[in-house]
């Protein structure tokens, strides 16, 4: 998660500019295609990310709980959003606008080099797992996939 690479301090300034905002489980916080004028940082509950399919299912790639972030490379980006999120509980998640963000990063230069880590290492182990699919049996990928995201918790 980028943001969690951010010094404190500067994570404490930002979730102050970004009032609180509520959902419900199972209210959509975020729709693929929106345009990504900030990012998000969930405070307390649980999201679920992924994408609805065309039936309407909804394909999780990801379930985050406090303290993450997602949304973004998209606004890095400059492009449209490639994920849905979904409440899964109730939650209390802060919006990170797109100006305030730059504008901290403008003002403290030094932050971006953590920042580019936490981007590299996502890149990175991305690059593994792509590298992995084309290669091995599907039990080798998995287990590779979730060597991972064990790698993660610890």
């Amino acid at each position: 998660m980028l943001f969690s690479s951010l010094p404190e301090e500067l994570q404490r300034d930002l979730e102050a500019g970004a009032p609180p905002r509520a959902f419900s489980p199972g209210q959509i916080i975020q729709q693929r295609g929106e345009r990504a004028n900030g990012f998000w940082l969930l405070v307390e509950g649980s999201v679920a990310v992924g994408q609805y399919l065309a039936n309407g299912e909804f394909r999780a790639v990801a379930v985050l709980g406090p303290g993450d972030s997602w949304g973004e490379l998209a606004m890095f980006a400059g492009r449209p959003r490639v994920v849905d999120a979904v409440a899964r509980s109730a939650c209390s998640l802060r919006h990170i606008r797109e100006s305030a963000f730059e504008k901290v990063l403008g003002e403290h230069p030094s932050a971006i080099r953590p920042l580019l880590g936490a981007l590299s290492t996502q890149l990175q182990e991305i690059l593994d797992v792509t590298a992995g699919i084309r290669s091995g049996s599907a039990k080798t990928r998995v287990a590779g996939m979730l060597a991972t995201l064990a790698s993660r918790l610890t």
